[in-house]
């Protein structure tokens, strides 16, 4: 920093982001743990993987999609309702829709044919409420005894596994569960 104003770059927190544009001052522009455009300093949610619930209170950590409270996926047990039994349903009530269209089409437009009974279809189960839910596979985090490097952010970085790609993060000198960063 220039005090006599004569510098057209001031850049007090030395984050080559100039103050007049510094979305976050005092703190380094450049890091966004979890993705959101929000810099690491000034994020009031750090939330790793995208599902609205913050990584300090994130019960499963990778989850995607709708997730309950605690970040992880509705249980099939709480709705009855197994992956299975929801393609099948979906599948089933596709297949009915088009055979009646099939059958109804030339019915709307006057044709005569003999009548034909069809056997009524009753669902013995709840209608499906959505798409099913795909879980993304598992990654596994590295042993809580390994330690991490730390970048002066206040955080411990791992390349887990080795020459992978895949990077994991936790608080530095801590015991804490290692969190999968998405670049």
């Amino acid at each position: 920093q220039i005090p006599d104003g004569c510098d057209s770059l001031i850049d007090s927190d030395d984050d080559g982001v100039e103050d007049s544009i510094d979305a976050c001052e005092g703190h380094n522009d450049t890091i966004d743990i979890d993705g959101d455009g929000v810099p690491y300093g000034c994020d009031n949610l750090i939330d790793s993987d995208g599902d609205g619930v913050a990584d300090g209170v994130d019960e499963c950590a990778n989850s995607v999609g709708y997730v309950e409270p605690n970040g992880c996926p509705p249980s099939d047990e709480e709705d009855g309702m197994s992956t299975s039994t929801l393609v099948f349903v979906t599948g089933s009530s596709i297949g009915l829709g088009s055979f009646l269209l099939l059958f109804a089409w030339p019915a709307m437009f006057g044709r005569k044919k003999e009548k034909e009974t069809l056997p009524s279809i009753s669902w013995s189960g709840p209608e499906p409420s959505g798409p099913p839910q795909v879980q993304e596979i598992g990654l596994s985090a590295p042993p809580l005894g390994v330690v991490g490097v730390q970048k002066g952010d206040g955080y411990e970085w791992y390349e887990w596994p080795e020459s992978s790609g895949d990077w994991w993060y936790r608080t530095a000198h801590t015991q804490e569960q290692w969190q999968h960063w998405e670049q």
